[in-house]
Parts: structure tokens; sequence; C-alpha cells
């Protein structure tokens, strides 16, 4: 009986694009997968780009599979929503700095 995903899949990808929604999450082939690049080698680059979950989450599980991410120099994680908050307000410019006139 073949599992799922292939368990060579990882292996032949260069790129692999996992995406999911709230009524029908895929962090089950994300966590997967982190396993099985960062474990299969130690030059593998995995980027995680979340916006529902974060990186406790994403440690504890990998850790469950005795995974230390904190340990890959490929490894990044990217907080969607927190670098686009942090970016607006940078952006933020009070009105008085805009030269309105009232």
């Amino acid at each position: 009986m073949q599992s799922f995903p292939p368990l060579d899949l990882a292996s032949h990808v260069g790129l692999l694009l996992i995406t999911d929604e709230l009524h029908a999450p895929a962090d089950f082939l994300i966590h997967k997968f982190l396993n099985l690049r960062l474990k299969d080698s130690k030059r593998s680059r995995c980027l995680i780009l979340s916006v529902s979950e974060d990186m406790e989450r994403i440690r504890s599980v990998a850790s469950k599979s005795s995974l230390n991410i904190s340990q890959h120099v490929g490894f990044k994680f990217i907080d969607v929503f927190a670098h686009l908050e942090s970016e607006s307000e940078s952006s933020a410019v009070p009105e008085r700095a805009r030269g309105t006139r009232h």
C-alpha cells in the first residue's frame, strides 16, 4: 500500500508549495515535508510563510519527531501578518506631517 504523500516526493522536488485554508488545513503535510527535507540533508532549505500558525507550534511539532529546527540554518519562518503589521505601522505618517490644511 502506497503512503500519502509518496515518501520520495520531497527528494525529487526543488520547490514544493503547500497551501491550505481554515476549513481545510494542510499542516500535517507541512510538518511531514519539513521533517523529511531537514532530516534528509543538512543543506536543505525550507521557508514557511505563515498566516495562521506560529513558530512555537511548528517547533513543538518538529520536536516530537526529534527534529530541532533551531539547528538548521536553511530553515526560515516568516509570520506574514506580523510582517505586514510592522510594515503598515512604519509607513503610517501623522496628518500634520503630510502637510494637510484645515
